[in-house]
């Protein structure tokens, strides 16, 4: 973990900072005057929950009030249930679920606070399809959680921000960890995340709750809810998301 010299301007502590997203956030939050730590998978494997735990014991014992947290990172698995590895869910739920909230966590019910979160959803957790499993269900339980934590009014001195930023060219695919005979599927036509992280910053500064850029996977979520036969069998016809057995 790599901190700036302390001064009075804001402090953003930023997990996932190496990604192509978490290094656009850090360039704009850097123009804009605020200091940031970062937390790379160097410095800490979020995978590990006693990483974690060692990393959270940190941040409390350095006595700075942050104020802004984002969680960038993420990891990405994929493959079909009957040939994924043994530990690619538990990874997947690690590092996009369970990692997130044990920060939230302990970040918010700290003496100092944290006041305002950021979180990044994904589409893939709206959208259910063939071979995405271990990262869909992660990033969906994430979603899930914060959802519930909404309706118990949970943390409710603290300001959580949801982003769905749609696809991005960060190369997430190109680092996915394939396993088995699944090959993933031609995506949509990705933003740049310097866009995505300015549109994150505005929307941090105007005090939203939540920031959808691409409302299709939503919308796709919702027919499978509502029509599950029909969309499934939609997918299993569609030429690149059945499974050829």
């Amino acid at each position: 973990m790599k901190a700036e010299e302390p001064s009075t301007n804001p402090l953003l502590i930023l997990a996932g900072a190496s990604g192509g997203l978490g290094q656009s956030l850090k360039q704009i939050y850097s123009d804009k005057g605020w200091r940031v730590t970062e937390i790379s998978r160097d410095s800490c494997d979020f995978s590990s929950p006693k990483a974690v735990e060692s990393l959270v014991s940190v941040l409390l014992l350095e006595n700075t009030r942050p104020d802004l947290f984002i969680y960038a990172a993420a990891l990405s698995e994929a493959g079909y249930l009957d040939e994924i590895e043994s530990g690619a869910l538990r990874r997947s739920f690690e590092v996009n679920f369970l990692t997130p909230v044990r920060l939230l966590e302990a970040l918010q019910a700290s003496e100092l606070g944290c006041p305002r979160f950021v979180f990044i959803h994904s589409g893939a957790a709206d959208f259910l399809i063939p071979g995405l499993a271990p990262y869909a269900l992660s990033k969906r339980a994430l979603r899930d959680y914060l959802n519930i934590a909404g309706l118990e009014s949970a943390f409710h001195h603290t300001q959580i921000l949801q982003v769905w930023p749609g696809a991005m060219a960060t190369g997430l695919n190109e680092k996915t960890r394939l396993h088995g005979s699944f090959k993933l599927p031609r995506g949509m036509q990705a933003r740049p995340p310097e866009e995505v992280a300015l549109k994150i910053y505005n929307a941090v500064q105007q005090g939203a709750d939540c920031l959808r850029l691409s409302p299709v996977p939503r919308f796709l979520g919702w027919l499978q809810s509502v029509a599950p036969c029909v969309m499934n069998a939609l997918i299993r016809l569609h030429p690149g998301l059945k499974r050829k057995l």
